[in-house]
Formats: C-alpha cells, structure tokens, sequence
C-alpha cells in the first residue's frame, strides 16, 4: 500500500541550498519536507571515514563576501561549527595571491555545516524522486520506495542538469526562455582520490595546495586542517584529466593522481580510494538566484549553477528561493 504524505513545500535534494532554503522557511512557519536519494546530507559537502582517517573529499572551504552570508557564518561561527582555516594557500610554483580573506572550513568535516543546518528540519534520506505529476492544486512527487509526496509548492536544487531530465521525464513543461537558461548550464566534472597514509605528509601549512602545471589541481592534508586525527590527504585532478580518465580503471586512475603528487606526500599509502564528481563546480551559470515558474504550479530551480560555483553561491541561491516562494505564499494571502 502507497503512502501519502501531505506538507506545504517539497525541497528536492539535502544539499547546502536545499538545507539553507528549507531551514529559512521553517523559520517563517511554513511547513517543508527535504527528500534526497542518498544516505546523508551535505551534497558536496561531503566528509568520509577510512579507518581511522577523515576526509573533506567534496567541498574543502568556504569564504564569505555577501552579508547575508557573513550573518549566517556568524551564527556557525558561535555555535562552533566552522573555524577559520587560513587566509591563503600556497601553489607548488610558490607563493599564491595577496589575498586574505579567510577560509573557512566544517568542524570535524564539512558535512558537519549541512548536519547543523538539518538537525530540525524533516529530512528524508534514501528517497530518489521518480515522477513530478501537477495536479488540481498540488504537486505529487513519486518516490522509489513508494512513497507519494504532496505539496503546494516544490524546489529542486539537484545539478541542473538531473533536475531538468526529472521535469522532462515528468512531462512538465517549461517556458522556453527559462528552459534555455537551464539547458546552457554546464559542469566540471571532478576525479578525487582520498589517500591514507602512515606518516605526516609534505604538504606546507596550513595544509592545502593549488597546482597550475599537473594533472593534479588540489591537494589538502585533513590532519592539518583539524578533520582527521590520522593522515589523510584528499587529491583533486583537474578537469581535463577528469575527463579523460572518467571511465578508466579505478586504480588506473588512483595510481596516476598517487604518482603526481607522490612529492608531497611524504609516506606511504596505507589505502586509497576514488571518488567521482560528475557535477563537480558549474561552469556556466543561470544569470538569476534561483529561477520561478509559476505554471502549471510553483516551482522554483536554485543551486550553486545560480550566481556563482562556491558554497556562498549555493547559499545565496537557497535564500533566494526561499525568499521568492515566502513573497509568493504573502501575496496569495492577501
């Protein structure tokens, strides 16, 4: 027997913009249900366990230029969930930018940010949505586990890309000015490799490295960061490397990251693991915070493919949804 479960607003996907859109709503009263496919929140800030290593292997850092950001950083930063990292990395030619605006990173892994964000909010984990049916006065959303999920009104915040494939395959029409912007988003695909080992590596303070000359573009030891009390260092490739070797052999792909950035590990590999960012950073975006269509019912698009390809960006664009679908809910009050 299908289950039925009825609520105001339905926010597809439990990453930072559909947790920060979710938690800014709940705060106006307006009662939400979060549904994501995978086994945790956080999206792409993501934290893993090997052994006795942690991981940052999504996310690495975040830095704050919006003031509306700035309040919400400031009530992580009081409630210790976030820490000042650094104010500049070095690259392996020398010494980065001049800049100095802090980096800030998740207490005890980055997917702390988005537990923080969750821990009131009803989030259901393991619910990949599989039909968007418009009805009378609702929207029904179809889930794998049989679940039937209605609501006034729906924001999907997945890449752009999955959301778009789940609105054709639901037969949901969209304008074609809208549809074109959504359509011309493009990503950066990512290879990682998370590497434990069994000693401190070579990797300066405070622990994170940009490189402009090999397939490798970041490497960061977690230990010195504060997320791991073992070694453990988390390798991004580039994104032409990333594509080249997308469907190559796992410890192909693990070998040759190894390899490149062998100098500054400084141990030996106790174990390694990939990991695959299909939708790694957008590189083309939406020109708007978030997009609304208001037929055949509301529906709003965010994520960090609005405004800009950071942590700030997907924030930004989770408050702009939900600030747009609050305006809207007032005026149908009226």
């Amino acid at each position: 027997m299908k289950k039925k479960i009825i609520t105001t607003c339905i926010i597809i996907g439990a990453g930072i913009c559909g947790l920060v859109a979710a938690d800014t709503l709940q705060r106006a009263g307006v009662k939400i249900i979060v549904l994501d496919k995978g086994r945790g929140v956080g999206g792409r800030l993501a934290t893993r366990r090997i052994q006795n290593g942690t991981f940052d292997h999504g996310a690495q850092y975040f830095t704050v230029r919006d003031s509306r950001f700035f309040s919400i950083v400031e009530e992580w930063l009081a409630a210790g969930i976030v820490k000042e990292w650094s104010r500049n990395f070095l690259t392996s030619a020398g010494p980065c930018s001049d800049e100095s605006e802090p980096r800030y990173y998740g207490v005890g892994g980055m997917t702390g940010i988005a537990k923080y964000l969750a821990r009131h909010v009803d989030v259901r984990l393991n619910e990949r949505v599989v039909l968007l049916s418009a009805r009378q006065n609702f929207w029904q959303v179809d889930t794998e586990t049989g679940t039937t999920y209605q609501a006034e009104s729906l924001i999907l915040t997945p890449p752009v890309p999955q959301s778009l494939e789940l609105v054709k395959q639901s037969g949901i029409p969209i304008p074609i000015k809208e549809k074109r912007l959504l359509e011309a988003v493009t990503y950066l695909p990512c290879l990682g490799v998370l590497a434990l080992l069994d000693g401190t590596s070579k990797i300066p303070s405070p622990g994170g490295l940009w490189f402009y000359d090999s397939p490798v573009l970041w490497i960061a030891d977690n230990q010195q960061k504060g997320v791991s009390t073992a070694p453990a260092v988390t390798i991004h490739a580039n994104p032409a490397f990333s594509r080249t070797y997308w469907d190559a052999d796992d410890q192909a792909i693990v070998q040759e990251l190894l390899s490149h950035a062998s100098p500054w590990l400084g141990a030996s590999v106790i174990s390694a693991e990939i990991k695959r960012w299909r939708y790694s950073a957008p590189d083309s975006f939406v020109p708007e915070p978030c997009l609304f269509l208001a037929e055949p019912l509301p529906l709003l698009f965010a994520g960090d493919a609005f405004v800009s390809p950071c942590v700030e960006g997907a924030v930004l664009s989770g408050l702009a949804a939900a600030e747009h679908l609050l305006a809207e809910i007032r005026a149908a009050q009226v």
